[in-house]
């Protein structure tokens, strides 16, 4: 809980500072996976529903594990970071 709600003014500037922000470089990860997710999943729903556009004659074999559309999964799939190393070295 805040101790006070912001004042018009301080919530105008607050968001002429965010529209300021460089999107690919600023903005925060969870609306970049949220959106992964969902695209995601029409895909799933297209290959389910035999959506020919995207995958033309192939047929639909197994399930779509959308339980697996996570976080935890994504990233064990992904390769670390350029940087990370000197970034954890500098923290440590």
């Amino acid at each position: 809980m805040y101790e006070r709600e912001p004042t018009e003014d301080e919530t105008v500037g607050l968001a002429e500072a965010f529209d300021e922000l460089d999107p690919k470089l600023r903005y925060r990860g969870k609306f970049a996976i949220k959106f992964f997710r969902e695209w995601l999943n029409k895909i799933a729903d297209a290959f389910i529903e035999g959506d020919h556009g995207f995958f033309g004659e192939t047929k639909p074999e197994g399930k779509v594990r959308r339980a697996e559309f996570v976080l935890s999964n994504f990233a064990s799939k992904s390769r670390i970071p350029i940087g990370l190393p000197a970034f954890v070295d500098a923290i440590a």
